[in-house]
């Protein structure tokens, strides 16, 4: 529906209509022509193009309605334990988890690990 607003629909069913044939012909693309501009997961990626596409107006939305949050991006040495993670910080677990989704209990060595704040020992 947004995709098809975006591309001209008036009415909803337009709108559905012109969606529905982006996302098709976003399918269609020769993903392995383009590999050496962007890495792909085959038929993953079209999937989430789709996605991405048709989140666009939602993620602008958010990204204006909800405050941000300067977030710090460090490449951790060694194999940190989730509870290293909090006892340095300070931070809950799930807190630490809501800057890194996929940590469950540990952050691998040269993984990224994502703080509110630079923490020099974790990279």
């Amino acid at each position: 529906m947004i995709n098809g607003e975006r591309l001209g629909g008036e009415s909803t069913s337009e709108q559905y209509l012109l969606g529905a044939d982006f996302a098709r012909e976003l399918r269609r693309i020769a993903l392995r022509r383009y590999r050496d501009l962007f890495r792909i997961y085959g038929r993953r990626s079209t999937l989430y193009a789709e996605r991405v596409f048709g989140n666009s107006i939602s993620v602008q939305r958010l990204a204006t309605t909800t405050p941000q949050l300067a977030v710090y991006a460090m490449r951790a040495p060694r194999n940190i334990l989730l509870s290293e993670v909090t006892e340095t910080t300070g931070l809950s677990s799930d807190e630490v988890k809501c800057f890194n989704p996929a940590l469950v209990r540990r952050v691998t060595a040269k993984a990224n690990l994502y703080l509110p704040w630079h923490i020099p020992e974790f990279g």
